[in-house]
């Protein structure tokens, strides 16, 4: 703290900076007391600066948010570089509420010692007017944007005018050199310009801000990601052009496709899940209503399965039902739906049959008839058991197919489920390697 207070010229070329800049800024020691602020932090406290140096966070808001703000102030000088966040915050000098995107950096001493952490708060609520602000003054536009950790670009007329340092990381170039007065078209996918196309018109022929939206970019290097983008119009000398914030968002979805494969298929087969199939069955029953044409389900149950797991262990039998996945997908159309039901149960659905409930079953027999056939053919299971060593497995194994065809109101998903289910158990009880239908009640 002394460190700062006591250097004269730094605290006057600090402050003089401080005051230049439009958002929030202000200047904390360690212990999280401020020793600086400029007139808009002020201005949002609703307190002259007076009051507020040598005071706390929590002098000013609730101690939930109090604490949230110490440990980002924390977080920073232990990162030892910018950290964002975004918070709603309620000040306790008048109970307004906004919402501030704010950035801290720690500040060093002569030594590299963190003696502090300036602050820069981004009142979002008023972004348009701000990013406006800041890109008619050079320095002011420099100093709060060189920081962000979203790239910024600013462009007119299809070229690049300006980029940020995080822009420069996220296109994969060597300088910002390399991006200026490049078109926007080399760095946008295809399948996103006409998009990006007609949010720049909006942007510069009609002043339209136009919301964050998903959109698909390309590195210099020719890499694909995708990225949340917005477009704020300005005006630069007078001249319409559009200030862009992107944000990288390639393992967010990643992340996001990750956690929906995990929720609705299956890890081993890559087939559709209970749950999956819960939904699936719920839209054929409602296109069903819609065009009073028949479906079937079937239930299937392999026969011959828990011998091979007993013998050759579950790494063989693991084989098994992803080769038993991969005959029924074919003997499907794509309309159809084949779900791993759970161990070496499956299901398959299918849709859109007929108008009529005889052609319908006749239609539906033969496709149960040519799954039957094709699980019923030899299986050979090759597993590596040891180092070079590999061993190939022949397994013989039927299944057991109960069908029931349905039409629209006829039944509830759980009747279907369970009509399918009672009709594999008389295929069991058939002998096994059949195909039997359940009769639905009149």
């Amino acid at each position: 703290m002394n460190s700062i207070v006591n250097c004269t010229d730094s605290e006057l070329r600090m402050r003089a900076l401080i005051q230049a800049i439009p958002d929030l800024v202000w200047l904390k020691d360690t212990e999280g007391v401020y020793l600086s602020c400029n007139a808009r932090f002020e201005q949002f406290f609703g307190v002259l600066e007076g009051a507020i140096v040598g005071k706390t966070d929590y002098d000013f808001v609730a101690k939930e948010l109090a604490d949230f703000f110490r440990k980002n102030d924390q977080v920073a000088m232990a990162k030892g570089g910018p950290s964002r966040n975004e918070e709603w915050v309620t000040f306790a000098s008048d109970g307004h509420r906004e919402l501030l995107e704010t950035t801290k950096t720690p500040v060093r001493d002569a030594k590299g010692n963190v003696i502090g952490v300036l602050g820069i708060g981004h009142d979002i609520t008023e972004r348009n007017r701000n990013e406006l602000a800041l890109v008619e003054s050079e320095d002011r536009f420099r100093t709060v944007f060189e920081i962000s950790l979203d790239a910024i670009v600013l462009h007119r007329n299809g070229k690049l005018l300006f980029v940020n340092p995080a822009a420069v990381q996220m296109f994969g170039a060597k300088s910002a050199q390399e991006l200026l007065d490049k078109p926007i078209r080399d760095l946008i996918h295809p399948d996103s310009y006409k998009l990006v196309l007609e949010r720049v018109k909006a942007a510069t022929e009609h002043g339209i801000a136009g919301p964050r939206l998903e959109e698909k970019y390309i590195k210099l290097d020719g890499t694909v990601f995708d990225v949340e983008a917005q477009g704020q119009p300005i005006f630069l000398s007078g001249q319409p052009a559009v200030l862009a914030t992107l944000r990288d968002i390639t393992e967010r979805k990643a992340m996001e496709a990750k956690m929906h494969q995990m929720a609705f298929f299956d890890a081993l087969t890559g087939l559709p899940n209970r749950r999956m199939l819960g939904d699936r069955l719920s839209q054929t029953i409602a296109v069903s209503k819609r065009s009073g044409l028949y479906c079937a389900l079937m239930f299937l149950d392999m026969d011959n399965f828990k011998p091979l797991n007993d013998t050759y262990g579950h790494e063989v039998g693991d084989l098994l039902l992803i080769e038993v996945a991969r005959r029924l997908t074919e003997c499907l159309r794509e309309v159809d739906t084949v779900a791993r039901f759970g161990g070496d149960e499956f299901v398959v659905m299918l849709s859109e049959l007929g108008a009529g409930k005889t052609l319908s079953t006749e239609q539906a027999a033969g496709v149960a008839e040519k799954i039957r056939a094709s699980l019923a053919a030899p299986y050979l299971l090759t597993v590596a058991r040891q180092e070079n060593h590999v061993t190939t497995v022949e397994h013989h194994c039927t299944t057991s197919i109960g069908v029931v065809v349905f039409v629209n109101h006829e039944a509830s998903q759980a009747d279907i489920m369970n009509w399918a289910d009672a009709a594999m158990y008389q295929a069991k009880d058939a002998g096994r390697n059949a195909v039997r239908f359940y009769n639905l009640p009149h």
